[in-house]
């Protein structure tokens, strides 16, 4: 998960579709970075594979506007997802 204030984005990460890749290059302009989900605290709920739902009731706790960001993610083929999983 990446999220900008400044550019009004978040990066959900899925896993094993190239998020890695994707957060990495999204550094520079993110001001918020997802941390592993066993570090997470009140004042840091946002996880690497946080999921939507998850990431908007975070956003009404802190009373950040949720809806007025864009959201964006990737996607990979299924079955090369599968085959990674299995690897």
């Amino acid at each position: 998960m990446r999220i900008s204030h400044k550019n009004k984005f978040i990066f959900f990460a899925n896993p094993k579709s190239g998020s890695t890749t994707m957060r990495a290059l999204l550094n520079p302009f993110s001001e918020i970075s997802g941390i592993p989900f066993p570090e997470i605290t009140a004042d840091m709920p946002f996880h690497t594979h946080m999921q939507p739902i998850e990431a908007k009731a975070a956003f009404a706790k802190k009373e950040w506007d949720y809806d007025s960001y864009f959201k964006f993610t990737t996607v990979r083929n299924p079955w090369a997802r599968l085959v990674s999983l299995y690897e």
